[in-house]
């Protein structure tokens, strides 16, 4: 099991690597997660993104209205009645599962009831 996901992967590889035009010449090379944040943070787009990301946002250049001040940003008798709808669409999508479910259970419930009865 191991030596066939080793060998599927080589494969995967060799086909991304053939499918991208890569140098054949150049060996591939791990790079790690801090070595390639160093090397953003030094290109010229990367300096100019933390540079903005630094600066801090000032509300009053911008309208009152345009920022939110709860948490939902809409009440929530609005929130309620969209969940339900949101349920109503998923519940008309899968309707036959829903018609299969309450037969199966009504079903049960009847043999239940029967059985019961009977003592």
């Amino acid at each position: 099991m191991g030596m066939l996901f080793i060998e599927t992967n080589r494969s995967h590889q060799r086909r991304i690597k053939n499918s991208t035009g890569a140098n054949e010449d150049m060996p591939c090379r791990y790079t790690s997660v801090n070595e390639f944040a160093e090397a953003f943070q030094s290109f010229h787009i990367g300096r100019a993104i933390c540079h903005e990301l630094f600066t801090p946002f000032d509300r009053s250049k911008c309208h009152p209205i345009a920022l939110v001040g709860s948490k939902y940003a809409t009440n929530r008798i609005e929130l309620l009645s969209a969940c339900l709808l949101r349920e109503c669409i998923l519940i008309k999508r899968n309707s036959f599962m829903y018609m299969f479910k309450i037969f199966q259970v009504s079903s049960v419930d009847v043999s239940y009831f029967t059985l019961f009865m009977q003592n």
